[in-house]
């Protein structure tokens, strides 16, 4: 992944973190930033910033494509993430 300008210091509300750790959740996917796309460990949860998928607008070069997650059974977080690239006309 990559990382650009960060959208918020602080993207979730007090307390949200641990309500997801209560709720038993092992993994968080959000949607795309132009400027980022990354996964990171924070307490056993993993937070996924998907990867942009079209040119319609602002977009950095090189870096549209889509996130894939596979889920690899039924143990928690058995799941892998992987950014595939598509070539566009630039």
């Amino acid at each position: 992944g990559f990382k650009g300008n960060l959208i918020l210091e602080k993207p979730f509300p007090d307390g949200f973190h641990a309500f997801l750790k209560e709720s038993g959740a092992d993994g968080l996917f959000v949607g795309h930033h132009h400027n980022n796309a990354f996964c990171v460990s924070d307490d056993g949860i993993r937070y996924v910033f998907g990867l942009k998928t079209g040119t319609y607008d602002f977009h950095l070069p090189g870096k549209l494509g889509s996130t894939l997650i596979t889920l690899n059974g039924t143990e928690k977080g058995n799941f892998t993430v992987e950014n595939i690239y598509t070539k566009f006309p630039e």
